[in-house]
């Protein structure tokens, strides 16, 4: 199994100013980790520039917000599996709720209550 797939695992999730999202495994044997290097790093691109705001729902799915005022929804396998555009400027916060819902907050002065995709 990928170490993505295990049943016990360290993830530490990281966002950059440049719209990556890093996953990072860390054993016990780990001191230090940096992004983007070795077999137990994944990277993809969730947003055009900044992530302002990310949320982990069940165990697999990371919720972001970015710069670009999408919300995007990717795997811990690495990659987005869905965008939806909700603010006409940076989105600041998002935050998932209970019966597959999400809210999120942006500098457009908008609260956005939907359903997550």
């Amino acid at each position: 199994k990928q170490w993505y797939q295990r049943r016990v695992r360290a993830v530490v999730l990281c966002s950059t100013t440049f719209g990556m999202i890093h996953i990072l495994h860390v054993s016990g044997n780990h001191t230090a980790v940096s992004a983007g290097s070795g077999n137990d790093t994944l990277s993809y691109r969730a947003h055009q520039s900044g992530v302002n705001d990310l949320a982990l729902i069940g165990q697999d799915t990371i919720l972001t917000i970015g710069d670009d005022g999408d919300v995007t929804l990717g795997s811990m396998a690495g990659g987005v599996t869905t965008r939806r555009t909700v603010h006409f400027s940076a989105g600041i916060g998002v935050a998932p709720l209970p019966n597959n819902r999400m809210v999120t907050v942006g500098s457009d002065q908008r609260m956005c209550l939907m359903s997550v995709p």
